[in-house]
C-alpha cells in the first residue's frame, strides 16, 4: 500500500518540542480577492506512507502549479533506516514527510497547485488546491 497525503496552508510553524503546527488549512478551493494575486506564504505539508516492507528508495515530491514544476525536495533511501525496539510492535508501514512553504506565491490568473509522489516507477497524486477570485457578494444567494 502507498498513498500520499497533501494538506496546503498559510504557514507550517516549529513550535515548542519540535511539534508543528499548520496554520490556516485550506481542504479543495483557496479564493483570492482578484488576480493577479501574491500570495505572502503558502505551505505544502506531505505525507508518503509505504508498506514496511517495500523496497527502500529515493523519493521525489514535486509541486507543480498549473503543471509546471516551481519545486520539487528529493527523500534519500540512504537516510532511511529499518528498525525495532524491544517490547515495541514492529511498525507496519514507513512514512516520508516533506515540509515545502512557497514565499511568495506570484498568481497571474485561477491556478491549480499540485503534489505529486515520485518513487522508483510509481508516480502519486496527492490533494490538488483550486485557486480561484472569490465570488462576488451579489453572485451568493441569500439563506434564510
Amino acid at each position: 500500500m502507498q498513498y500520499l497525503h497533501t494538506i496546503y496552508c498559510d504557514d507550517i510553524r516549529t513550535e515548542v518540542g519540535n511539534k508543528l503546527s499548520l496554520m490556516g488549512m485550506y481542504s479543495s478551493h483557496l479564493y483570492v480577492e482578484s488576480f493577479p494575486a501574491t500570495l505572502p506564504r503558502l505551505g505544502c505539508f506531505a505525507t508518503y506512507c509505504e508498506d514496511i516492507d517495500a523496497p527502500l528508495q529515493d523519493g521525489t515530491l514535486t509541486l507543480l502549479l498549473n503543471g509546471q514544476e516551481i519545486v520539487s525536495s528529493v527523500s534519500s533511501a540512504a537516510n532511511q533506516k529499518r528498525s525495532a525496539r524491544d517490547g515495541v510492535a514492529p511498525p507496519i508501514g514507513r512514512m516520508k514527510t516533506f515540509l515545502i512553504l512557497l514565499t511568495p506565491l506570484q498568481l497571474e490568473g485561477p491556478s491549480l497547485l499540485e503534489a505529486r509522489m515520485t518513487i522508483g516507477e510509481t508516480s502519486l497524486q496527492g490533494t490538488r488546491l483550486h485557486i480561484q477570485a472569490a465570488p462576488s457578494p451579489e453572485a451568493t444567494p441569500a439563506r434564510g
